[in-house]
């Protein structure tokens, strides 16, 4: 790690979401731990983001870092976000996410009490999530600190929920969201092969909320045939990455199979498949 960086980048990718990204920075202000940079990068908005943010900065309270790009949808803001970051950890936070204000320092800490073997094989840490009303989101782990990965976690303890947590920036650089795909890739196509190669560690606290009945304008997407090379690509993923456990769930296989035809098919014609398809 180098001394002169940030031990942590928080990356924020907004689109017109001016009005809630105090909640980011009210959290980002309230940390125990203040050796982080704010990472900002604002996928063309249209509305005052800009003077919000300069607002912030004005402030001095933290190091913030705001990069305007043209619209190019969550993809391309997240891996400019990746080759921007500082941090030595990477903590995607939304536009509206909230966080509490012992964070940082809880992630820190569990990293750096783990062995340096252990350190070399992780990806990084894993937290729990909440709703509004403090309630947990989804499954709590088997034990606390628990040492697995995203697929073990999946198929042989059947844990789901809303997760969240930090990662290596220099994995993240590694795998990069496919940009030639139009509209929506799903997260879990650099995910999956992330947690392939990499374990986590997991803790039962839960540290970020996340607002259940709100859906972030650069991430939120239906099915539209826009996005069927995206769905194309996870299902593609799941059939090349996760075959492994087929024994555990064989029907989400099989799900993915009918998908990987389904949205094969509902590709645009304009669109090519390049070395990414079959």
């Amino acid at each position: 790690m180098d001394a002169l960086k940030p031990y942590f980048t928080i990356f924020t990718p907004t689109y017109n979401r001016a009005d809630r990204l105090h909640r980011v920075y009210d959290s980002l202000n309230n940390q125990t731990m203040k050796d982080f940079e704010w990472l900002i990068i604002d996928d063309g908005s249209t509305d005052n983001t800009r003077e919000v943010v300069d607002a912030f900065i004005s402030k001095n309270e933290m190091q913030i870092r705001y990069i305007w790009q043209e619209n190019g949808h969550k993809k391309k803001a997240f891996n400019h976000g990746v080759r921007e970051a500082n941090g030595f950890l990477f903590i995607p936070a939304d536009s509206d996410d909230t966080f509490e204000g012992d964070t940082l320092q809880t992630f820190k800490e569990v990293y750096e009490k783990q062995s340096n073997d252990i350190q070399s094989k992780i990806s990084g840490v894993v937290c729990l999530c909440k709703d509004e009303q403090g309630n947990v989101i989804g499954d709590k782990y088997p034990s606390d600190e628990w040492l697995s990965d995203g697929l073990e976690m999946r198929y042989k303890y059947s844990i789901s929920g809303e997760k969240w947590g930090c990662i290596k920036t220099d994995i993240l650089r590694s795998f990069p969201f496919p940009e030639e795909v139009e509209g929506h890739v799903p997260e879990n196509v650099i995910w999956t092969p992330i947690a392939k190669k990499y374990k986590a560690v997991f803790v039962n606290k839960p540290l970020r909320t996340y607002f259940t009945n709100e859906s972030d304008s650069i991430t939120h997407s239906g099915f539209a045939k826009k996005n069927a090379h995206g769905a194309y690509l996870l299902a593609k993923m799941v059939l090349e990455n996760e075959l492994g456990y087929f024994f555990k769930k064989p029907l989400s296989f099989v799900k993915a199979a009918a998908n990987y035809t389904r949205f094969k098919l509902n590709i645009p014609a304009d669109i090519k498949i390049k070395r990414l398809c079959l």
